[in-house]
C-alpha cells in the first residue's frame, strides 16, 4: 500500500512554527504588561506615601516641601511614561493577535486541505484494493 504524502506539508509545518512564534510573542507581551503594571502600582504607592508626608509637613519646611513636590512631579511623570508604554504595548498586542488569527486561519485551511487529500487518498486506495480483489475473484475461479 502506498504512503500518503501531502505536497504542502512543509508549508503546514512553517505555519505551525509561525503560530508558535506569535503565541510566544503574545506571552512575552503579557509578561511585559504584568511588569509595567507592577511598576505603576509601586509608583502609585510611592506617590501616596509622598503625598501623605507632604500633608504632615507645615509651611516652615519650605525647602523640604519643595523637594517633595519635585519628587512628586517626577513620580507622576514616570507614571505617565509607563502609561504610554502600556498603550504602545496594547497596540503591539493587537497587531500580534491579528497576526496570530491570520496564521491560525491559514493553518486551518491547510489542515482541511490535507484532511481532504487524505480522505481522497484513502478512497483511491480502497478502490484499488477492491479492483484487485475483484480481479482475483474473477481469475481465481478459472481452472488451469
Amino acid at each position: 500500500m502506498a504512503r500518503f504524502k501531502f505536497r504542502l506539508e512543509k508549508v503546514l509545518e512553517v505555519k505551525e512554527i509561525a503560530l508558535k512564534q506569535e503565541q510566544r510573542r503574545l506571552s512575552e507581551i503579557g509578561k511585559k504588561r504584568h511588569q509595567l503594571l507592577q511598576q505603576r502600582e509601586q509608583l502609585e504607592r510611592t506617590l501616596e506615601e509622598c503625598s501623605a508626608k507632604i500633608n504632615t509637613l507645615d509651611d516652615t519646611h519650605a525647602n523640604l516641601l519643595s523637594a517633595y513636590y519635585t519628587y512628586l512631579h517626577q513620580i507622576m511623570q514616570e507614571i505617565r511614561q509607563l502609561e504610554d508604554q502600556m498603550y504602545q504595548l496594547d497596540q503591539e498586542e493587537l497587531a500580534v493577535r491579528n497576526k496570530l488569527r491570520e496564521v491560525q486561519k491559514e493553518k486551518k485551511v491547510l489542515q482541511k486541505l490535507k484532511d481532504k487529500n487524505y480522505q481522497r487518498f484513502v478512497k483511491e486506495q480502497q478502490e484499488q484494493e477492491q479492483a484487485i480483489l475483484d480481479e482475483l475473484a474473477l481469475f481465481g475461479g478459472i481452472p488451469d
